[in-house]
Formats: C-alpha cells, structure tokens, sequence
C-alpha cells in the first residue's frame, strides 16, 4: 500500500520540487540579512527537504518565540553524529568547535511545498522580527 501510495506521488515530484525552490528561494531572500541562510552551488539543484539557517545567538530563544506565534521549526541533530557514544568511543576527532558551534546554530524552518506564498512570507517576517542579534 505504501509503495502504491509513493508511487502515486511521483507524478506530483516535479510540481512539489518546484514550490519547495520557490519557497527556499523567498526565505533565503527576506532573510539574508537576519540569519545566515543556505547556501548552493552553481549547477546544483537542492532538493530543499529542510531549509535550515544559522541563528548564532538565542536559537532555541528564537524557536520558542516562533512556536509561540504558530510558526514551526525544529532544530535537528543537535548532537553532531561523532558525540554520540557508539562513535565517539570509536572516533579519532575528539575536539571539533566549529561542529559544536554549528550545532548549537542550526534551525530549520518550514519550506514544504503545501505552503502558500504568503504562508512563506509571514514565517519569513516573524524570523526578521523575532530574531535577536
């Protein structure tokens, strides 16, 4: 059923490729100068799952700000992948600040493809006015 489904959804890959680019390009836009946004490389098509930023200051602050006005986003992996046990036991990198530091900075906003456009630009407003430098 599963497969069924997902293959259903294949027809409707490339429409909701496009409203995802559309949706990271708008947030990348309204928020250059507000957090650091993703960056791609020429030739490079991003499939735009996550659009995630860097909030240096208050990222959980900031989280807890957009929550409050209904606005979702979800800091991932907030352990970097060699600080967990099994591999930290069995990794050689012991000291990594920047790591560490991009952890702590790392927030993804939504940028699914369901999202209007003036969906896009109210989460891009209540970042440029929720966030504190």
């Amino acid at each position: 059923l599963g497969a069924a489904l997902g293959r259903a959804q294949l027809a409707r890959l490339p429409e909701m490729q496009r409203r995802r680019r559309i949706n990271a390009s708008t947030l990348a836009d309204r928020l250059a100068d507000v957090v650091t946004t993703p960056v791609t490389r020429s030739g490079v098509e991003h499939a735009w799952h996550q659009f995630t930023v860097r909030v240096p200051s208050d990222r959980d602050g900031l989280a807890a700000r957009l929550a409050a006005e209904g606005c979702a986003s979800a800091a991932f992996y907030r352990t970097p992948a060699h600080r967990y046990p099994f591999v930290a036991s069995r990794s050689v990198l012991k000291e990594t600040p920047v790591v560490d530091r991009l952890a702590k900075e790392a927030l993804s906003l939504p940028v699914h493809p369901l999202m209007s456009g003036e969906e896009v630009q109210g989460v891009a407003e209540k970042v440029r006015r929720l966030a504190r430098p």
